[in-house]
């Protein structure tokens, strides 16, 4: 009667340590197998991602671009022989580039080998073996950006306002001007890349 009784707690015992303890997916693994009698086995697995991104921009951007050009208002009076005015040619030109707050973030968590896995195997009777696995992939990223730029350009071109007065031979040319105002403002550009394998 022993021996039957023996056979009954062993067939029971094989039965339930073929079932993993805790099988979460075909990644990670975690089995008791062959356990002795009245043996007492845990296998335990935590596996968790958790990824947390907070991401606020605000940006404020004022231009303001003032040209004054003159080419004229010249005076001939009162000469001999006048020959004209020539007034030379104004080119003037404003540009304002502002680039305010990109934000990239790139999270990427990739388990690493398969996964993780636990056994306890071929244990005595009465034993207690237990296996505990935290598996645990942790990233959080804020990214703040706060942006005010204010562009001011003036610009302010004069070939004019020439006097030509009581002269024998008059004659007004002036040379041309070329005024080119370029501000660039680059602002906030915060890159992040967490990688956790």
């Amino acid at each position: 009667m022993k021996k039957i009784y023996g056979a009954l707690i062993g067939g029971g015992l094989l039965l339930v340590s073929a079932m993993p303890a805790l099988a979460n997916d075909d990644v990670n693994r975690c089995a008791n197998g062959l356990t002795g009698p009245f043996s007492r086995t845990r296998c335990n697995i935590n596996s968790s991602q958790n990824a947390a991104v907070i991401t606020s921009q605000r940006a404020i951007v004022v231009n303001s671009a003032r040209l004054r050009l003159n080419t004229g208002n010249d005076a001939s009076v009162l000469n001999t022989i006048a020959k004209g005015d020539s007034t030379g040619g104004i080119e003037a030109g404003v540009k304002l580039d502002t680039d305010a707050n990109n934000a990239k973030v790139n999270v990427v968590q990739v388990d690493n080998d398969g996964g993780v896995s636990g056994k306890n195997f071929l244990t005595g009777p009465f034993s207690r073996a237990s296996v505990n696995i935290n598996d645990s992939q942790n990233a959080a990223v804020i990214t703040n950006q706060q942006a005010i730029v204010v562009n001011s350009a003036n610009i302010s071109a004069n070939t004019g306002n020439n006097r030509c007065i009581l002269n024998t031979i008059c004659k007004i040319s002036t040379g041309d001007v070329e005024a080119k105002v370029k501000i660039e403002n680059d602002v906030n550009n915060s890159k992040t890349n967490v990688t956790q394998m």
